[in-house]
């Protein structure tokens, strides 16, 4: 049987920053694409609610999309009892 692999304590303490770094990159995409299926939905939704406007009233800003996808993300954020 082979001996056991001994870490030097600078080596576990690289390891874990390794690890936590992993982590918090981990996090961001997900938050991230989290961030831009709100943005899509909030993108859809937007539109076709545009579509039951006259025609000369229709227009959605980025600033709409926008607002409505961080309403989306409070709402998906909160607590759900």
């Amino acid at each position: 049987m082979a001996d056991p692999v001994i870490h030097t304590p600078e080596q576990l303490a690289h390891m874990a920053a390794m690890e936590t770094l992993r982590l918090q990159r981990e996090t961001n995409l997900f938050n991230a694409t989290q961030r831009l299926e709100l943005v899509r939905i909030a993108t859809a939704t937007l539109t076709e609610n545009d579509r039951q406007k006259p025609v000369g009233e229709r227009g959605i800003s980025a600033s709409d999309i926008t607002a409505f996808a961080d309403t989306l993300a409070t709402y998906v954020s909160a607590d759900p009892s």
